[in-house]
């Protein structure tokens, strides 16, 4: 089995996974603001008791805020992301890469059998947890010509 093939087949419980930053869907907007620039984070979880109810994420931020001028009073839960897609520990490096390249994500939540948060699936841990464990993989991967319709501008 080449390293590769073994990477994806790994479960996510083996990556360095970060601490969800865990909001109740009650919490003001503007706290969870506060709370996501303190900690430095992209996006937080959106409990209804102890289960995971939603997700808001810096994008989120930038459609709501920017674009509709939200009261800070606002219950993030008005805010956030429902029906939020989760993964478990049990899920593959391999499930979930596809699932966040699929839908575009960039951060998934990880949660227990009863739905509860506990950890927070990054980008970045993957994309740290292949060159820590296969250097001579990820240094030798051969450059990808990224061409896009798209223009830059106006």
């Amino acid at each position: 089995m080449s390293a590769k093939t073994q990477a994806l087949r790994e479960p996510i419980r083996h990556l360095d996974l970060l601490a969800p930053l865990v909001v109740d869907e009650e919490t003001p907007y503007g706290e969870v603001l506060a709370q996501m620039r303190r900690q430095a984070r992209g996006s937080v979880v959106v409990c209804r008791g102890t289960t995971v109810a939603g997700v808001f994420t810096e994008r989120d931020f930038l459609y709501k805020h920017c674009l509709e001028r939200v009261d800070p009073k606002t219950a993030i839960g008005k805010l956030m992301s429902t029906h939020p897609v989760t993964v478990t520990p049990k899920t593959t490096l391999g499930e979930a890469v596809e699932l966040m390249h699929d839908k575009k994500f960039r951060n998934l939540p990880i949660v227990d059998d009863n739905g509860r948060p506990m950890g927070l699936l990054t980008v970045g841990s993957i994309i740290r947890y292949l060159a820590e464990n296969f250097p001579r993989e990820v240094v030798n991967l051969p450059p990808t010509m990224q061409v896009s319709d798209e223009t830059d501008g106006a």
